[in-house]
């Protein structure tokens, strides 16, 4: 039984396409999308997969304090609830990872290797713990 509401308390902040079709490279830092997280105090990456075909699919999470690709670091372990597994197929491909850090700015980042088909996969940023309630309804 639910005691609490969470629907003026959270936010899907961003959807990240993070490899949206079939034969789909790396992404670059430079490519992925921004997270802003500005407002919130608690962040989950909830990923979430369709068909994996083939190959490794390596995510990683880099923040920033300004919104300058230059800028963005990899995430340490110590600011990070759980940790991004490599997927290889559906089994292993719904994942969640919270961020604790300290930085306004998340870039989530895709490696790819041996995949010839790939796969179809994407990241939610749910943005919680807001600083100012009720959160806007979109």
């Amino acid at each position: 039984m639910a005691k609490r509401e969470l629907y003026h308390n959270l936010s899907v902040g961003t959807q990240v396409a993070i490899a949206p079709a079939a034969h789909a490279a790396s992404i670059a830092i430079a490519a992925a999308t921004t997270i802003d997280t500005y407002g919130y105090e608690g962040i989950l990456l909830q990923l979430l997969c369709g068909t994996i075909t083939d190959g490794t699919h390596t995510l990683a999470v880099y923040e920033s304090d300004t919104d300058v690709t230059a800028n963005y670091t990899l995430v340490g372990a110590g600011d990070l609830l759980g940790a991004f597994v490599a997927v290889t197929s559906v089994v292993n491909g719904n994942q969640k990872v919270g961020y604790i850090g300290g930085k306004r700015y998340l870039r989530v980042i895709d490696t790819l290797s041996g995949q010839t088909t790939g796969g179809i996969y994407s990241l939610v940023a749910i943005c919680g713990v807001a600083m100012h309630k009720p959160v806007a309804v979109v």
